[in-house]
């Protein structure tokens, strides 16, 4: 995938493993390390599909928003599968898509606790502060089991975002709790 002549054919074979082993697409994803082919609007669709449930798929989703990537820029913070969805999205300018997506799963699924946590970022990074803000608490209710790796990529999200820094350490902190449990 990163050679740009055999780039074609390594996409071709990316997606025989996609298709073949669906429980592993997280560390399929997690194993792409060049920035290279983050930028592919291919992997776009790939993480897209990771990160977003089908509608009659099972579970909260935080598994997709706890998967962790090989990346490590130096910087201290942790990459996550769902950091690229965003940054690709933003970078392809799909947010408002990606948006619409969320939204429309989440108006089949209102069950879909992670994905009121993406929706919340979404929001947050495209002005909405309040509607953002509210979505974050619904998906990180203090009842709710939310994996600590899920809580730190997400909390990186909202580091640029002025007013929410106690959303971003609220949430910090309760992952450091779920950890030392």
């Amino acid at each position: 995938l990163q050679n740009d002549k055999s780039q074609e054919l390594g996409l071709k074979l990316f997606k025989k493993a996609w298709e073949a082993f669906p429980t592993y697409r997280g560390s399929i994803l997690g194993n792409i390390s060049s920035d290279h082919v983050w930028k592919l609007p291919e992997i776009y669709t790939y993480v897209r599909q990771a990160v977003i449930p089908q509608p009659d798929a099972e579970g909260d989703g935080w598994e997709a928003m706890a998967a962790v990537t090989n990346r490590w820029n130096g910087d201290g913070r942790l990459g996550g599968i769902v950091n690229q969805l965003l940054a690709t999205a933003r970078r392809q300018q799909r947010l408002p898509e990606l948006r619409a997506e969320v939204e429309a799963v989440l108006a089949k699924r209102p069950d879909w606790a992670a994905g009121k946590a993406l929706l919340g970022v979404i929001r947050i990074q495209s002005g909405d502060k309040d509607g953002g803000r509210k979505l974050w608490a619904e998906a990180f209710d203090p009842k709710a089991e939310v994996p600590a790796a899920a809580r730190f990529i997400l909390a990186q999200e909202l580091e640029f975002y002025a007013g929410l820094e106690d959303v971003a350490l609220a949430t910090l902190e309760a992952g450091v709790e779920e950890m030392l449990k």
